[in-house]
């Protein structure tokens, strides 16, 4: 597309269903405040036994570019060759289609590179359900999953989904303490060019999220950006994040302890939102899980965010 200044990446690999409703999120009849043509949706589609195809995601969200990957390409190599592909300023990178998203995510991302140019900017993981995602008998998860996105109105009014969802375990402390993953993340070209190549392509979602953010966010002169009244939420199907939540849980865990007892987060976050009452709640969380990270910062007599 054309004078798009920012271009969001969407990895599709299986789970149909699951990808049409986000899709239908990203179109402009769901996103508010932004003009038409601003911002493109590329959808990558990696090979899979159940496809979405073409044209279902042409008719889920107007307007998208459909790209085939080959079965050869890793995830990160799927998306780096998508974004090469738009001349767009600035990208996102939604690496599970399955996550459906808010309605002011586009304008919200654009106004934090109008603040900060080198912005790295994050969107706070969800679960749908009532409590992170893990294993069920065959049809019982998405069985539920359809039950509860059936008892909010979420085409209508998107903040609904934080009124059936729980954080996603690489997000149990909140966006305001150390955080490893995001469901979804944007940046500059310019920063996107200067990340050092991964010695092995991540091939899974979670594992992009990590490399890019982390990466992303040891770069010179870079802000941490949190779209905290955001969110993308995703929908049960049997993917890595929902096969490993276990495993994610105690690593989140885990990670949070080494950085509470050695390190400080690369980036203090900086916020940026305009909360509905349903994403209050989500807020509350954040602060609980800041305050009790910077009461055991003190209590060790280090900084929060040493490179804030």
């Amino acid at each position: 597309m054309a004078g798009a200044s920012l271009s969001l990446v969407v990895v599709v690999e299986g789970a149909p269903r699951q990808a049409e409703n986000a899709l239908r999120t990203l179109s402009a009849a769901r996103q508010r405040n932004v003009t038409v043509g601003v911002c493109e949706v590329i959808c990558v589609e990696r090979p899979s036994s159940d496809p979405l195809g073409s044209e279902r995601a042409a008719a889920a969200c107007g307007g998208i570019r459909y790209v085939q990957a080959t079965s050869a390409t890793s995830l990160w190599e799927a998306a780096r060759g998508a974004a090469r592909s738009s001349s767009a300023p600035y990208f996102g990178f939604l690496p599970d289609a399955a996550n459906l998203v808010t309605p002011r995510l586009f304008e919200h991302a654009l106004l934090a590179f109008g603040a900060y140019p080198r912005a790295v900017v994050a969107v706070p993981a969800y679960h749908v359900g009532r409590e992170p995602q893990t294993p069920r008998p065959p049809g019982e998860g998405e069985a539920l999953d359809r039950e509860l996105l059936a008892s909010v109105d979420w085409q209508a009014d998107g903040y609904s989904l934080f009124t059936v969802c729980t954080p996603d375990p690489g997000f149990k402390g909140g966006y305001l303490a150390p955080f490893t993953e995001a469901g979804c993340l944007f940046a500059s070209r310019e920063c996107l060019d200067e990340l050092p190549e991964p010695k092995e392509p991540p091939d899974v979602p979670a594992d992009l999220s990590v490399y890019l953010l982390g990466g992303l966010t040891y770069l010179p002169r870079t802000r941490l950006v949190v779209l905290a009244s955001e969110g993308t939420f995703h929908q049960y199907h049997e993917c890595p994040a929902t096969f490993a939540a276990p495993e994610r849980r105690h690593g989140s865990r885990e990670l949070r302890r080494r950085f509470l007892s050695a390190f400080g987060a690369a980036r203090e976050p900086v916020l940026l939102g305009a909360f509905s009452g349903h994403s209050l709640e989500a807020l509350r969380h954040a602060s609980y899980g800041a305050t009790m990270y910077h009461g055991l910062r003190v209590e060790l007599g280090k900084p929060d965010y040493p490179d804030g």
